[in-house]
């Protein structure tokens, strides 16, 4: 399958939903296996960096995952991780979005208050930065990606 993608929807706690998508590059099928296994692993560091309830993921169709709405308020589709990536050749840059953002995992700031930044050096911050390097390759090359910065924006 040339140019994939990758994306999930994401439910908020007002039922609606929110979307990502990354581009994998070609998928044949001596690449299948690997590729089925590394959107398993993003699909897991993504839900475990988001309070919203994955719906669907969708890379040639849309399988449904869940209709629960999530039971946090604070989850909402606004509420979003910003993913600064680099072409880990031409060193392109392009931002992606994650929504209903976790919050609770900013670190704290000097002072009082949350940083803005997720912490990628450790943690679900890592897990995703991992998950989405080993998968996604830039859009329009289909070289590699470096993750830069993951942070909130609502």
């Amino acid at each position: 399958m040339p140019g994939a993608f990758y994306g999930l929807s994401i439910r908020d706690s007002s039922n609606e939903l929110g979307k990502t998508e990354w581009n994998i590059g070609d998928l044949t099928a001596g690449t299948i296996a690997g590729a089925l296994t590394q959107m398993g692993a993003l699909k897991a560091a993504i839900d475990a960096v988001t309070i919203g309830t994955v719906a669907s993921e969708r890379w040639g169709d849309n399988d449904v995952i869940s209709n629960a709405i999530p039971t946090d308020g604070a989850a909402q589709r606004g509420v979003k991780w910003n993913v600064l990536i680099e072409d880990s050749v031409t060193h392109l840059k392009t931002t992606n979005y994650v929504p209903t953002a976790n919050l609770d995992l900013l670190p704290d700031a000097p002072g009082g208050g949350k940083l803005e930044d997720l912490d990628i050096s450790a943690g679900a911050g890592l897990a995703l930065k991992d998950a989405i390097e080993d998968l996604v390759k830039y859009p329009g090359t289909g070289n590699a990606v470096v993750v830069l910065r993951v942070y909130y924006s609502d």
